[in-house]
């Protein structure tokens, strides 16, 4: 809004909050005490909540004290400090820089551009929500049914362009991990006798993994089992040749008559030494 025009609104809609810019607002109050500071900064929070409309309130001092919750007395200091007439920060009709100002009324100029800036703002937004919204971005394809008014690039859409999107896009198949019956039947279509259920047990107790890898074909590991021979018993052959009893280290300690089974450089018993000639290899079993 201009200076020294009309207030003229097609609609107002109030909004909760305002926003606040401590660079312009320590700059206007700098010179104000600590008490005017809080109740200036409270009397923007009452002229936005009650009176957002006009960013103003009625120069009533009563009536202002009361709602700011001080004494009346607290207010008229901090008014004065308020309402200098070097840099006052809440303009009066005898300042006469603003039309539309009523008589006996303190208008706030920051909340009324801030007020200004919002409604602008919800204007554009609805605007632009009349005419479809935001564009979609270069490279995603959207379809618009049932608006005539829709744009021909939405509409344009073709079924040669889905096909494309049908035709590019991969389908991803998830693992189903088989039965044992499921197991064994496709063992017998490949001439390999298994066991379904041992083959179930050893893959899920690793994860249906293989390695570090996730199994993608169950029916592939049925192929390597048979391939490898993995389901057949292996038999060892049976060893029919002599067998050498395994030797360790024996000796009697000459002193104590102690059998040492070991080879230390003292008796465990009396922990007298022992010379090493006297020790001797002899069979485990001894």
């Amino acid at each position: 809004m201009e200076k020294g025009t009309a207030m003229v609104e097609t609609s107002f809609v109030k909004t909760p909050a305002y926003q606040w810019y401590p660079g312009k607002a320590m700059a206007d109050i700098k010179r104000l005490s600590w008490e005017a500071k809080g109740i200036y900064r409270e009397l923007l929070d009452v002229i936005w909540l009650q009176f957002q409309e006009g960013c103003c309130i009625p120069d009533n001092d009563e009536f202002i004290s009361k709602e700011l919750g001080c004494p009346l007395g607290v207010w008229l200091k901090a008014k004065q400090e308020i309402l200098d007439e070097n840099r006052p920060l809440l303009i009066t009709k005898e300042t006469n820089r603003f039309s539309m100002l009523k008589t006996n009324w303190l208008f706030s100029y920051g909340l009324w551009k801030e007020r200004e800036k919002q409604q602008q703002r919800r204007e554009q937004l609805r605007q632009n929500g009349s005419k479809g919204g935001r564009p979609p971005k270069s490279g995603q394809n959207q379809l618009v049914i049932g608006d005539e008014k829709a744009p021909e690039s939405l509409l344009s859409l073709s079924l040669s362009s889905s096909s494309s999107l049908s035709s590019s896009s991969t389908v991803v198949k998830r693992f189903i991990p088989p039965t044992a019956e499921e197991v064994e039947e496709y063992a017998k279509t490949i001439s390999f006798k298994l066991d379904g259920q041992k083959f179930i047990d050893h893959y899920e107790a690793t994860g249906w993994m293989r390695g570090k890898t996730k199994i993608k074909s169950w029916k592939a590991c049925v192929r390597t089992w048979k391939a490898n021979n993995f389901d057949e018993p292996k038999e060892r052959p049976a060893y029919t040749g002599p067998r050498e009893p395994k030797l360790f280290m024996v000796w009697e300690c000459p002193s104590c008559k102690f059998r040492n089974e070991h080879n230390p450089d003292s008796c465990d018993k009396c922990k007298k030494p022992i010379p090493p000639e006297i020790k001797r290899w002899a069979p485990k079993n001894r």
